[in-house]
């Protein structure tokens, strides 16, 4: 598949009998503008662009634009159709990955309109269409809405440039970036996108070249199916639920530890206080340090080191004492009167094992979560739109190869160079190739392509075929990437070469371009072709 192109045929300035079809028309044009006019929104900043309400909860309005609108964190304020501001909390912001595409949000209690979203699956080629938004004010032109109408003019079965896939003829303006693409209905079925510096060229309008931003969209359903994985609840307060159960693990752990060790500890001070305790008798404390020095003579009885207390205080002549062994166990009962320490411990755990019985019992855990969040997709205005029943994907059996790269200048800042990509298909590719994107992966400054002076042909620089013609251009500097896409996909067996003209060589440097290659068909997967390297020195003029 290709992106289709078709040439319109007739002219929007052709007037029409003045007949009843054509009056039902103007009333539903009429329908459109006002619509449009009802809901869409400027986002006012350093480089203005514009939005579209979508959803509504309580006074919270969700507002739906590019993302390079706000790509950059500043100062924003949302400038509704009644004039009032609305200062743009950035954190707020949600961006949707790999594409460009953010919700932007903002509180009144004004009631304000929000767009109908159509199904972009049903958009073809000859459609008529309508963009809304705020152009940026020139010297004779202030910052007022606008709204102009046209027609798709092709359809990329696989997105380009961040989720880019409706052409369009509309003429639009800097700052009607993000704002909504409208069909005959009413309906939001895309959004328009504009990227200062992007360039899009589309075989069958040469006479005029088409700019992204100018006349390219990313289709509404993109953005439908994306919604239903977004919450609405933004601010959340993820860290408190986990610190409260994190501290309940922190205090039983020590409670565990402090009891064990407490009723381990007091056998020890009551044994070694014990034999304080039965050393009433201070003065023969001594004598036990005498008998010790005595106790050499007494060596053959080294065994009876580990008694040696006992034996200390047996040593003492003591030996009416085993009767007092009884008296032992009445002060091991006289130890628990002893333990006003061990009654200590236990306190220490009961505190820290009474808190972490508390702890899930707080009302602190509902408070947090009081009620589930919402998915965006609940409050669009939209119809149902059934998951992309997506086929097999496919791929080369083996990917074309970028064989060699070249320059016809390599002096930096030179004007008029050309850049050759020479790519050999081979046979065993079984599949024909469809798609190619160079992207710099290496490279102090992105080369400011022109998209219409690229162009391709069979063979090499040095031994050129006939012309293949293109389908599609788009050079983006904000990915670093140009994407060319074939009319006639080029077969197995062959070998292409794609030309390229910047404006000027970049700066002084090395740069390295990655060659992707794209079968063709809509699941089509990208695979890596090869490495093209250009070295640009200063000249020696």
């Amino acid at each position: 598949m290709m992106c289709l192109s078709i040439l319109p045929t007739t002219l929007l300035g052709i007037v029409i009998a003045a007949t009843q079809p054509y009056v039902i028309a103007a009333n539903k044009q009429a329908d459109v503008y006002r619509l449009a006019k009802q809901s869409t929104i400027l986002i006012d900043g350093q480089n203005p662009g514009s939005g579209v309400i979508i959803g509504k909860q309580g006074n919270s309005y969700f507002v739906l634009t590019a993302e390079h609108v706000i790509e950059t964190e500043d100062e924003y304020e949302i400038v509704t159709p009644d004039g009032a501001r609305y200062r743009l909390d950035y954190n707020t912001v949600k961006k949707l990955p790999n594409v460009d595409l953010a919700i932007v949000s903002f509180t009144s209690d004004k009631s304000y309109s929000q767009a109908k979203m159509g199904n972009s699956d049903n958009v073809t080629e000859g459609d008529k269409v309508f963009i809304a938004g705020w152009p940026a004010p020139g010297k004779a032109l202030p910052h007022v809405y606008q709204i102009t109408s046209g027609e798709i003019s092709g359809i990329c079965p696989r997105p380009v440039a961040r989720g880019y896939r409706l052409i369009y003829t509309n003429v639009t303006r800097a700052g009607m970036s993000g704002g909504p693409i409208f069909n005959e209905s009413g309906e939001v079925i895309g959004i328009h996108g504009l990227a200062e510096g992007r360039e899009v060229y589309q075989s069958g309008y040469e006479e005029y070249p088409i700019k992204t931003g100018f006349n390219l969209g990313i289709p509404i359903n993109t953005f439908s199916r994306a919604a239903k994985r977004i919450d609405t609840n933004i601010a959340q307060l993820p860290n408190s639920p986990n610190s409260v159960s994190a501290r309940p693990k922190v205090a039983t752990q020590p409670a565990q530890i402090s009891p064990s060790n407490a009723s381990q500890t007091p056998p020890a001070p009551l044994q070694t206080t014990t034999k304080p305790a039965q050393l009433p008798t201070p003065p023969q404390v001594p004598p036990a340090p005498l008998q010790t020095t005595a106790k050499p003579a007494q060596l053959p009885t080294p065994p009876q080191v580990p008694p040696a207390p006992l034996q200390t205080t047996a040593k003492p002549a003591q030996l009416p004492t085993p009767p007092q062994v009884p008296p032992a166990p009445l002060q091991t009962t006289a130890k628990p009167a002893q333990l006003p320490t061990p009654p200590q411990v236990p306190p220490a755990p009961l505190q820290t094992t009474a808190k972490p019985a508390q702890l899930p019992t707080t009302s602190i855990s509902p408070k947090i979560q009081p009620n589930p969040t919402t998915k965006l997709a609940e409050l669009l205005d939209a119809p149902q739109i059934p998951p992309k029943t997506r086929g097999p994907q496919l791929s080369f059996a083996q990917a074309p190869r970028l064989v060699s790269s070249q320059s016809t200048s390599k002096n930096a800042k030179e004007l008029g160079a050309t850049y050759y990509f020479t790519i050999d298909v081979p046979a065993s590719a079984k599949l024909p190739l469809q798609q190619i994107n160079l992207t710099l992966k290496q490279g102090v400054e992105y080369p400011r392509f022109k998209a219409k002076a690229v162009n391709a042909f069979e063979g090499t620089p040095r031994n050129k075929g006939s012309e293949l013609p293109l389908g599609l251009i788009v050079t983006d500097p904000p990915t670093r990437t140009l994407t060319v896409v074939f009319n006639s996909p080029v077969v197995p067996g062959k070998g292409v070469t794609i030309a390229v003209r910047p404006v000027r060589n970049p700066s002084v440097g090395t740069y390295q371009f990655e060659a992707t290659a794209f079968p063709e068909g809509e699941t089509a997967k990208g695979q890596f072709a090869g490495i093209g390297r250009f070295d640009f020195y200063r000249s020696s003029k």
